[in-house]
């Protein structure tokens, strides 16, 4: 499992634009889309912030959702190289996907931690909780993303099908989840339906603590519902995937 899951880390850092794309691209749309924030916060009666409230938390939690694609590449990648077989003669299945998905939990935790970081420090993000209430949502988020990039490849049998669910998926996530902006902003419809959206449990312990100014009690109920939503997505996959599935790379 350890050979698997350093072989995984190798594919998923050595393409330089996945650093460019998971905390260059993140940060700039920070700073670009933080004045926008700012108004939207001061116009829903949130004072004392200065737009970071909402972007910071807004674009780590969307970029984090980015990553079902690249980790659902990799498994593509295994077929098109041949190299699945091998994995399977290597190890067992449930350990082939753990070797494979632990650098992912890593990797997503770390861009979620280092992003909240950098918004406190150099973003100016006022919170009126404690930030570190936070970081109990963030390994909680990235088992949610990988569990959900673990059905999607179990469902999709070739990569563009895979790119095209997840690309949507993203979308969908971001925009009624409240990414990319206050939820309560949102469209009455949207309001009612975000409550089955991931993100939007990820984007309301972040409201409740950087602008309602509560503690880790306030990420309780979303850490909960992250891991029902993991519960769900892992029986999906457990029900669906077969290790002896052919995946094509068209």
């Amino acid at each position: 499992m350890l050979v698997i899951a350093r072989n995984q880390t190798r594919l998923l850092l050595s393409n330089p634009g996945a650093i460019v794309l998971f905390l260059i691209v993140p940060l700039l749309t920070m700073v670009i889309m933080r004045s926008t924030q700012k108004s939207a916060l001061l116009a829903s009666g949130y004072h004392d912030v200065n737009g970071a409230e909402q972007a910071v938390p807004g674009f780590t939690v969307m970029f984090a959702f980015f990553w079902l694609l690249f980790i659902g590449r990799t498994f593509f990648a295994e077929h098109g190289w041949g190299t699945w077989e091998r994995l399977q003669a290597m190890a067992s299945t449930p350990e082939v996907l753990l070797g494979k998905l632990l650098p992912g939990f890593a990797i997503i935790t770390g861009q979620m931690v280092v992003l909240f970081a950098i918004g406190d420090l150099a973003l100016g993000l006022n919170s009126k909780g404690p930030l570190l209430a936070l970081v109990l949502v963030a390994p909680v988020l990235a088992v949610c993303v990988l569990t959900l990039m673990l059905a999607i490849v179990s469902f999709c049998q070739t990569l563009s099908a895979t790119d095209a669910v997840s690309n949507l998926l993203m979308l969908v996530f971001a925009a009624l989840g409240g990414a990319l902006t206050l939820q309560t902003l949102l469209p009455q419809w949207a309001q009612s339906i975000s409550p089955a959206i991931p993100s939007y449990w990820a984007m309301k312990a972040s409201t409740d603590v950087i602008l309602k100014g509560e503690g880790v009690g306030a990420v309780i109920v979303p850490d909960a519902a992250l891991l029902a939503f993991s519960a769900a997505f892992t029986l999906l996959a457990v029900a669906r995937f077969r290790p002896t599935d052919r995946k094509s790379i068209a």
